[in-house]
């Protein structure tokens, strides 16, 4: 499944923060993290077995666009473009705006099937919730629709 947040602010989410934040749900993860002089830019959360500390399951991917620096605005509009027809939705022109202007937009693909489902998807919404929450941002979930940075609804995905 995808995760996407749209963050308003440039703020470089801090990694140290993010691992802190998790490592309050389960000690077993592993972080492997990417970046240039912009910040970090990507990479993976490993879940692992609590004794054995090998991998279980896929990790969780993480990519990181900045829009000053990343194409990513025919990204941004499309997404726009998404939220107009969702004419149920009497706000989304604001968050149509909100996500035009995004400065930076995170994307999370979660695996599937994972042996830990419901451990996966704990930490899943820690992190989008953490980089909402850093950037002053939204969350958008792939058939589930739009949320706040704490994780309440805005629309629903029909």
């Amino acid at each position: 499944m995808w995760y996407r947040v749209f963050g308003q602010n440039g703020e470089t989410p801090s990694l140290d923060q993010l691992q802190e934040t998790l490592s309050n749900i389960t000690p077993a993860l592993e972080f492997h993290f990417r970046g240039d002089d912009l910040g970090w830019t990507g990479g993976e959360i490993q879940l692992l077995h609590e004794i054995e500390q090998s991998p279980l399951g896929s990790p969780i991917q993480l990519q990181r666009y900045l829009s000053g620096e990343d194409e990513i605005r025919n990204d941004l509009n499309s997404w726009a473009g998404w939220l107009e027809t969702l004419e149920y939705f009497p706000d989304r022109f604001r968050y149509m705006e909100l996500m035009i202007q995004s400065q930076q937009l995170f994307t999370l693909r979660s695996p599937l099937d994972h042996a830990n489902e419901i451990l996966l998807e704990k930490i899943v919404w820690a992190i989008v919730k953490f980089l909402a929450i850093s950037t002053n941002g939204f969350i958008q979930i792939d058939e589930q629709g739009l949320f706040t940075s704490n994780g309440k609804e805005i629309v629903k995905e029909y």
